[in-house]
């Protein structure tokens, strides 16, 4: 009985462990977090999708407001002769039914829809797409790199910033996006006060700031 204890004792303690490791200690900053990228594509359109918490509405006061898990849905529209004026997406996330008609923004060929969901995926996951009256059923698949490091090591390599080490410590709020450019990943880390921004885009595998301004 007592070995049996100790065990679970021992593994509640390693669960603890590697689930703080996911953490940052700034996460109380973190306004946005897109973690994730989800693609779908085909002859006539490619459909992306953004994972992220984020606080809404948006501001850039410095301030983290409140958080929301939201997917939005980006349908491109590949074929100048197809017609794509009623667009509408249904699916079944962590036993929970969502649904939603996509809006036309700024570009003709490019549909959004915005979703607020209870959990956000943590793996691959279906939609139904509907195109004018006609379904189908759709896999997302992450284009998340398995080499790219967490969040949370991109926060932790920051600190050697001596600008970021003293940006941070101040009333700030932090945005961070995954970008993959051709299969590539990037993260992006922005961090905003009532007047400024300073960002940084960071190679998703080596750490390594490719760019700063």
């Amino acid at each position: 009985m007592i070995k049996k204890l100790l065990l679970l004792i021992t593994t509640v303690c390693l669960a603890f462990n590697v689930s703080c490791k996911k953490n940052s200690k700034y996460d109380g900053k973190i306004s946005q977090l897109r973690n994730d990228v989800f693609t779908y594509d085909c002859t006539d359109f490619c459909l992306t999708v953004y994972s992220e918490f984020v606080e809404t509405p948006l501001l850039n006061d410095g301030v983290k407001g409140k958080i929301e898990n939201v997917l939005t849905f980006k349908l491109k529209n590949k074929n100048a002769s197809n017609n794509f004026e009623n667009c509408h997406l249904s699916f079944n996330l962590n036993k929970k039914d969502y649904s939603k008609n996509f809006e036309f923004k700024q570009i003709p060929s490019l549909l959004i829809c915005t979703v607020v969901v209870e959990e956000l995926p943590s793996s691959k996951f279906d939609v139904m797409l509907t195109i004018n009256g006609k379904s189908q059923a759709i896999a997302l698949n992450s284009v998340k790199n398995k080499s790219t490091k967490s969040y949370v090591e991109v926060l932790k390599s920051l600190e050697k910033e001596e600008e970021f080490s003293n940006k941070i410590n101040e009333n700030v709020e932090l945005r961070i996006r995954l970008i993959n450019n051709d299969g590539y990943d990037y993260w992006f880390v922005g961090i905003i006060d009532e007047k400024t921004t300073t960002s940084y885009l960071i190679d998703g595998e080596t750490l390594e700031i490719v760019a700063k301004k």
